[in-house]
């Protein structure tokens, strides 16, 4: 009793919409962000830096990390997670930058800025109809890129305020599909686009292509 009477209380505290999917009303529960601890602060700036592999720029220093916490989200992606089946090949973490049009560090909270990156794929996800939005090109079609190096997302962490940020998110693959040169997709038969950096390659630096919103989960904000 007194354990559900703490998760009624919790749910309550966390930001949430009654919206209708399929013509049943149901809970969205909306993202939320708080300070992370000392622990989750220090493996987050120590993988923040240690996949700074560019020496221009040099590594900035981190200014603040925000965890983040989205239950809807959550369930999208253990949903997807258990579609998988013999295709599930871990999580992974990787790096998104885009744009962060707010004043984060000031507020400590998710703005309702339509035009802010950072704040919009912590509470709703990422969404198709931003596809092309930071960059037209993409080579290996479209969809949703990350990258395992920090410095790489960083050339697209665009800001209004003077500092950026990128997320650090976990990512579920599915089998992978690698490529050398320009493809459209995924095959037939595989999840996601692994771009690899070998003599072979047109790729500077390594990246994901994943075509589902929902094999993507943001964690951390980190905001330097």
């Amino acid at each position: 009793v007194e354990e559900r009477r703490r998760e009624r209380e919790e749910s309550a505290r966390i930001p949430q919409d009654r919206v209708t999917v399929s013509g049943v009303p149901t809970t969205r529960y909306r993202g939320s962000i708080s300070e992370s601890g000392a622990v989750w602060q220090q493996q987050v700036v120590q993988h923040f830096q240690s996949a700074w592999i560019k020496s221009t720029p040099p590594c900035p220093t981190v200014r603040a990390v925000f965890a983040v916490t989205n239950r809807t989200l959550q369930s999208q992606c253990d949903a997807y997670k258990s579609t998988l089946n013999g295709s599930y090949q871990g999580v992974e973490k990787h790096f998104h930058g885009t744009t962060l049009a707010c004043d984060i560090l000031s507020t400590g909270r998710l703005c309702g800025n339509s035009q802010c990156g950072i704040c919009g794929i912590s509470d709703n996800g990422l969404d198709s109809k931003f596809i092309k939005t930071n960059i037209k090109y993409q080579r290996f079609g479209n969809g949703f890129y990350l990258a395992p190096h920090s410095s790489k997302c960083h050339d697209y962490a665009h800001t209004t305020n003077g500092y950026r940020a990128m997320l650090l998110c976990d990512v579920l693959p599915g089998k992978k599909f690698t490529a050398h040169t320009s493809v459209n997709g995924p095959p037939a038969g595989y999840d996601s686009v692994e771009g690899v950096v070998d003599d072979s390659t047109e790729l500077n630096y390594p990246e994901i292509l994943l075509t589902r919103a929902d094999a993507i989960m943001p964690r951390f904000i980190i905001v330097y």
